[in-house]
């Protein structure tokens, strides 16, 4: 394994709170304080005789719609399109369309090689928007605020459908289900509420090892699901002596394991787009996700549900807490984002990791799984089982009144201490 810094990625030497890999794996997206989105080239920061051909561009686009400092920016799973979320309380999506980009106005930053165009503006909210995910089938965005909402938006048309209203406080995290069953959205007082997206009933209320208010030490808290859909890993658990991200199993929706070891809170996970063979047992049957667990301590780490300890644990690369991940798509690189404004990509060999599961056993498990091997992208609801269905109304409850949190309660600072995360 490789670590490296990529010292010329940087948002005007400011925090960068959300970095995300393009689903062809030749750009990547980083946002930060600087009310900018920036679109990198993926192959100077893996490649080091790319990275020293200074014939190749390392800047794609500089994206300055927004008038505030920019939360999240996500692709699509398509890769046609960029959501972005920011403190200015709007949701822009931006299409790739042919041609090349143009340079604005008075502006210092390079002409724009790609052309980056906004669709849509999406106004509702009335605080920051902390997180923001796509929908598999690219149709919707779910985007959470510090408003206590989660608004559910149809990409095309801008149309807001639907609104979440359950969550008593600031909303810090939403995650689609890959297979476009549920929703999980995370607050940062009441847990993680999972939602049926066909008719967005509740189904699950989490709140197992996730303590209120313990989300203040980070401005995210964003969970994720694993690509087999299996497991649902939260943000901004704690059980004595660590900060921990709880995870649960569908249908069950009970934590049964953690991720543990940080010394302050959890900010993000972000599980490998692949399945794996543990690297024990390469040649054995039980696949497994892998998954990077991203905290405010500065540190971060890569785990594997089959071993007792982290795969890697991640310090001194940092000076700031780490605010968000992303896997390239072949499962082999990790991206990391820092709000010390820093960058630093993790290149594994195949062998660190353990072994691909092949696409055609993937879709054979997710036809076991699911009763259907078509891709996630473009997957409808799928139906589960009738059993997991009555567990479904068992645990479904009447959906609890809101409690509104005052805009003038909205963050000051992005991580607790000035980004440091603890001791």
């Amino acid at each position: 394994m490789i670590v490296d810094k990529v010292p010329w990625i940087s948002h005007e030497d400011g925090p960068i709170f959300c970095i995300d890999v393009h689903p062809d794996g030749n750009r990547v997206a980083t946002c930060g304080n600087d009310n900018k989105i920036k679109i990198w080239n993926l192959q100077p920061v893996l490649h080091e005789p790319v990275e020293l051909d200074t014939a190749i561009p390392r800047v794609l686009a500089t994206l300055t719609d927004h008038c505030a400092c920019v939360n999240v920016a996500r692709f699509s799973r398509n890769g046609k399109y960029l959501a972005s979320g920011s403190d200015d309380k709007v949701v822009c999506i931006h299409e790739l369309r042919p041609g090349p980009g143009a340079s604005m106005f008075g502006s210092k930053d390079a002409p724009n090689i790609e052309n980056w165009k906004q669709v849509q503006n999406l106004r509702g909210h009335d605080n920051n928007v902390s997180d923001l995910c796509w929908s598999p089938d690219d149709k919707y965005v779910a985007s959470a605020s510090l408003d206590n909402l989660v608004h559910i938006w149809e990409a095309a048309t801008g149309r807001l459908v639907h609104t979440i209203r359950a969550h008593k406080g600031f909303v810090k995290g939403v995650a689609w289900d890959p297979f476009n069953v549920y929703l999980a959205t995370q607050g940062e007082n009441d847990g993680v509420f999972i939602w049926r997206v066909d008719g967005w009933t509740r189904i699950a209320h989490i709140t197992k090892h996730l303590v209120p208010n313990l989300g203040c030490q980070s401005f995210n808290a964003r969970p994720c699901w694993s690509p087999d859909g299996q497991t649902l890993a939260m943000a901004g658990g704690f059980c004595k002596p660590s900060f921990t991200a709880p995870l649960v199993s569908r249908g069950k929706w009970d934590v049964e394991f953690s991720f543990v070891g940080h010394r302050a809170s959890i900010t993000s996970v972000r599980y490998n787009p692949k399945l794996f063979f543990p690297r024990k047992d390469p040649q054995g049957e039980e696949a497994c996700p892998l998954a990077a667990v991203l905290s405010a301590d500065k540190q971060f780490t890569v785990w594997s549900p089959t071993e007792k300890t982290p795969l890697l644990v991640g310090s001194s690369v940092f000076k700031g807490g780490v605010m968000e991940g992303a896997w390239t798509p072949d499962g082999h690189a990790l991206l990391l984002a820092s709000y010390d404004g820093s960058v630093a990509v993790c290149r594994f060999s195949p062998q660190e990791l353990g072994r691909v599961v092949p696409e055609a056993e993937v879709q054979a498990l997710f036809a076991q799984l699911f009763g259907d091997t078509r891709a996630r992208g473009k997957v409808q609801a799928l139906a589960e089982s009738a059993d997991l269905l009555r567990m479904e109304q068992e645990l479904a409850g009447p959906a609890p009144e809101p409690v509104r949190v005052s805009k003038q309660q909205s963050l000051n600072s992005r991580l607790g201490g000035g980004g440091g995360g603890g001791g």
